[in-house]
């Protein structure tokens, strides 16, 4: 959570190479006033400043968070500026979800819930300004070498491997997609891969060599 990373865990992880500067962060919304309806911890002061922090000290750091549209009250002000806080750019991975409403929850009973329309509409406009991000976000990594666990072969085809490096989370994020590897004998590997182009959410690269 946003609160408890503080300057000493950053710290922990920064020095210590079995960590994977990888982080799943929940954050639900940015309004204060939204995050107060929701009863979260955290002001949108403290998770711009934790970000910070992260891009400070670990600069490398992939930060995965989840976000909320649609709940109870948010008026069209505060989803967009929620809009304007993702395309900063803090996030490398996103889930977006429309509010849902269960009986008998605290929210439940908030007044203000806005009609299914316009909450998919909302939820595919954050979806989209986050793919921009992503596009953006991936192109900075043409020509990076990367160190990628090679899984297995690619689900579109028998000529492509797929597999990851640390900044993606299996099942839930984008993918590295191989498509010159002649130099792969074994997968569940780890394989120096250079990163030659992307394609929206996955990267696309070459194996260079396999990892000492």
């Amino acid at each position: 959570y946003p609160d408890e990373n503080d300057e000493e865990l950053i710290a922990i992880m920064k020095s210590d190479p079995r960590i994977c500067p990888y982080l799943d962060m929940p954050i639900q919304h940015i309004s204060n006033r939204i995050l107060k309806r929701m009863h979260r911890k955290t002001s949108r002061e403290q998770i711009e400043t934790t970000l910070k922090l992260l891009q400070k000290h670990l600069p490398n750091v992939v930060v995965r968070t989840s976000l909320m549209v649609g709940f109870p009250g948010e008026t069209e002000e505060e989803f967009e500026e929620l809009i304007e806080f993702v395309k900063k750019g803090w996030i490398h991975h996103l889930g977006v979800f429309a509010y849902s409403r269960e009986k008998d929850s605290h929210s439940d009973q908030l007044d203000g819930h806005i009609s299914q329309e316009l909450k998919e509409k909302r939820y595919e406009k954050l979806m989209q300004v986050q793919l921009e991000n992503v596009r953006k976000q991936n192109q900075k990594l043409i020509g990076e070498k990367l160190e990628v666990m090679i899984e297995g072969y690619s689900e579109e085809s028998s000529y492509l491997l797929r597999g990851r490096y640390y900044g993606q989370c299996p099942d839930v994020d984008g993918q590295v997609i191989i498509n010159e590897f002649d130099l792969v004998d074994a997968f569940y590997q780890r394989y120096l891969v250079e990163i030659t182009g992307v394609s929206d959410y996955d990267l696309i690269g070459k194996v260079l060599k396999k990892s000492s």
